[in-house]
């Protein structure tokens, strides 16, 4: 999904359940740790 931050003019694009990753590349490993830390 991609939106715009109020303020901003850059268009940022959301990962998995509206999460924002400041580096695409590294949203399936982000992912694998946020899912170890809640499980």
């Amino acid at each position: 999904m991609t939106h715009r931050y109020e303020g901003r003019t850059d268009t940022k694009r959301d990962g998995i359940a509206g999460i924002a990753f400041k580096d695409p590349e590294a949203e399936p490993a982000a992912l694998k740790a946020i899912i170890r830390l809640t499980a």
